[in-house]
């Protein structure tokens, strides 16, 4: 089955680029018909499964050895079998499928609407290729020092030190993480707020069975440019019923508490209703606290740590595919971007503090409107600030940062975030009206996977196809 073209126009004639694009425009429709079909994306589970409920959830002020949350028996499941074929570059939730053609998306295949571009801020901006070579790229994070740090998808983690990749990696789990389907694999990593004083640093990944885990290991004291494998402590086991939608986004907020974003689970449409399901991990924003020896504590100010049956370490639901989310570095803000389904991508927003509780609409509704149904009810929920429908261009939001760098002083406060398949970046900021204010930057051309920051507040852009980490520069 076809769901996804991939098409490069190059400089030939008007008449033909028209023709090319009644093309793209047709097979993007065939494309989304195929969005998301659980057929495609690789189940685990039957279609009747009813929706994940938890087993067992530990409510505690005291540290947590492992909380695992179950869907069904084991019995009932069993491991899943790894695809023999290479996944198309895609870990957001896109409407992808395996391509046994291995095109990539080199070029974007919608036609953006007309914007207002920062012609500033556009005739400023530069990427420049810092360094290549990686295997689909999915992370970028700092150590409180000069060094960053990229994760590979498959489980891979290396060191960028002067412009140069580190010749030895510092992290190698490629025996635990399952990549073979589209939106598995490693996902995010973060160091400790306190590092290097504590040395350790936190990973998000797909387990072999395919199912999340949220996990702490330990730096080698001795060489800071490696990871101890041995040290892994698996702080969370989460079970997912099919192999896409699975969230993947490790950060420590202005309070040092650990953030994860998880996605529904797969599937099309949240058939198990998981987003506004509050007894399970999916479709969440979690929030745990991990300054101790072992385990993991439950913030007491946890907005359900009094309700029965609800698991204490949510922290916000409503989610699809949380692929994304930063804290402002300079205000404490939170800035959560959730791909959609087949129409919106969106930017949510919370000042710093606000959030606990929330609930962002899915799958009652995609953006600010209501899925799948003419009206809804939408008492409740936090709409986004900001929203993009694929008909603007694109198809998959990639969630950035607001920029707290010194090369360019007129972009200060600007959030930065972009497409996955369009390639377009964009910038967002709230004016003293309260209105934000999104305006067109870049169109790279490229697939954005996600954005890094360094320790000076300095941007990276990750190619996940070329494997190319670009450094944004005046």
């Amino acid at each position: 089955m076809l769901c996804r073209a991939n098409l490069s126009l190059t400089k030939i004639s008007p008449g033909s680029q028209r023709l090319i694009f009644l093309v793209v425009i047709v097979l993007t429709l065939v494309a989304t018909s195929c969005r998301e079909d659980p057929e495609v994306s690789g189940t685990r589970l039957a279609d009747t499964l009813g929706p994940n409920i938890i087993k067992s959830s530990t409510i505690s002020e005291t540290p947590v050895e492992l909380q695992t949350q179950e869907t069904v028996e084991e019995s009932e499941i069993g491991p899943s079998p790894i695809a023999p074929q290479e996944p198309t570059p895609s870990v957001n939730g896109a409407a992808t499928v395996p391509d046994e053609t291995q095109l990539a998306v080199r070029s974007p295949t919608f036609e953006p609407a007309e914007q207002t571009p920062a012609p500033s801020l556009l005739q400023s901006i530069t990427l420049v290729p810092v360094v290549g070579e990686f295997i689909r790229p999915t992370d970028l994070v700092h150590a409180n020092d000069e060094r960053v740090f990229v994760a590979e998808q498959g489980g891979v983690v290396w060191i960028v030190e002067d412009g140069e990749r580190v010749s030895e990696p510092f992290l190698d789990i490629t025996n635990l993480v399952r990549s073979a389907q589209l939106e598995q694999g490693l996902l995010s990593l973060v160091f400790d707020p306190n590092y290097p004083e504590v040395k350790n640093f936190y990973v998000y990944y797909t387990d072999l069975r395919g199912d999340v885990v949220v996990s702490r290991f330990e730096v080698d004291p001795e060489k800071p440019n490696r990871a101890l494998p041995g040290s892994e402590e698996i702080l969370l086991l989460i079970e997912q019923p099919f192999a896409n939608h699975n969230g993947g986004q490790l950060r420590f907020g202005p309070d040092s508490l650990l953030y994860i974003g998880v996605g529904d689970g797969g599937g099309g449409g949240d058939q198990f209703n998981n987003g506004q399901n509050p007894t399970t991990f999916l479709g969440t924003l979690l929030r745990i606290g991990v300054n101790v020896e072992s385990g993991y504590v439950i913030p007491s100010d946890n907005p359900f740590v009094d309700v029965e049956s609800i698991p204490s370490e949510i922290w916000s639901i409503g989610l699809r595919n949380p692929w994304r989310f930063s804290f402002d570095k300079e205000t404490g803000a939170l800035y959560l971007s959730d791909v959609g389904q087949a129409r919106w991508e969106e930017i949510n927003f919370q000042q710093p503090g606000q959030g606990g509780g929330a609930n962002y609409g899915w799958n009652i509704t995609e953006g600010s409107h209501c899925f799948d149904a003419e009206t809804c009810e939408r008492d409740g929920f936090v709409d986004p600030v900001v929203e993009y429908s694929h008909t603007e261009g694109g198809c998959s939001v990639t969630g950035g940062y607001v920029y707290r760098g010194q090369l360019f002083p007129e972009m200060w406060g600007n959030y930065i975030f972009g497409d996955y398949c369009s390639g377009i970046i964009w910038s967002l900021i709230q004016e003293s009206s309260g209105q934000w204010d999104k305006n067109l930057l870049l169109e790279v051309g490229f697939t954005i996977s996600s954005f890094g920051e360094d320790v000076n507040g300095e941007l990276y852009a990750l190619d996940h196809t070329s494997g190319t980490i670009y450094h944004l520069q005046p």
